[in-house]
């Protein structure tokens, strides 16, 4: 219990000072102090700081997705629930403190760790997705050459681009993911297809 109780306390030090000083800045013996232990047991539990950068954006993202599987319903037209959890995923990103400030100021180091392929953050959001795209699949109303991991993929591409360069899209969120980014991935003339909401 008390590895469980330092490591809690050493990504909820770590968050404390990404956001006050950004992720750059930040140095691991801040976060130790922080922590209330000594620099070396830091690094007994996270080797690098990219490593403790990547648990704090992991814990952040399982929030997001567990405020979004509680308030979507898997009910409804498949492109209706992509939108709805697209819309839901940008909206509280940005409302999410920590993510939305990494996101804007610390975009470098963000975009280096979801560029990076990096596989828990990808299980993450294969997590989130996977029933919702599943039953997309089992109605027909998916691309059959688009596997799910590169649907998973391109959402996650596009949350990220809307989420840090908001001023390259303007107008409606909503707009931009019934427009560009849900239309490639549905089947070629499905019902759904044409009835996307706008």
């Amino acid at each position: 219990m008390a590895e469980v109780t330092a490591r809690g306390r050493i990504v909820d030090a770590a968050r404390t000072e990404f956001l006050g000083s950004g992720i750059g800045p930040t140095r691991m013996d801040t976060i130790a102090k922080r922590a209330g232990l000594a620099r070396p047991n830091v690094y007994r539990y996270f080797g690098t700081k990219q490593d403790l950068v990547k648990e704090v954006i992991l814990r952040e993202v399982r929030a997001v997705n567990a405020q979004r599987r509680a308030t979507i319903s898997l009910d409804g037209e498949s492109a209706d629930i992509m939108l709805a959890s697209l819309v839901s995923g940008a909206e509280l990103i940005t409302g999410t403190e920590f993510l939305s400030v990494a996101m804007r100021t610390d975009r470098e180091q963000v975009t280096r760790f979801l560029i990076s392929n990096d596989e828990d953050l990808f299980a993450t959001q294969h997590q989130y997705w996977e029933p919702i795209l599943t039953q997309a699949r089992e109605r027909g109303d998916l691309r059959a050459d688009l596997d799910d991991d590169r649907i998973i993929r391109w959402f996650m591409s596009a949350n990220f681009s809307l989420v840090t360069l908001p001023e390259m899209y303007p107008g409606s969120t909503t707009a931009w993911f019934v427009d560009f980014v849900i239309p490639p991935v549905l089947a070629q003339g499905s019902v759904h297809q044409r009835a996307i909401p706008g």
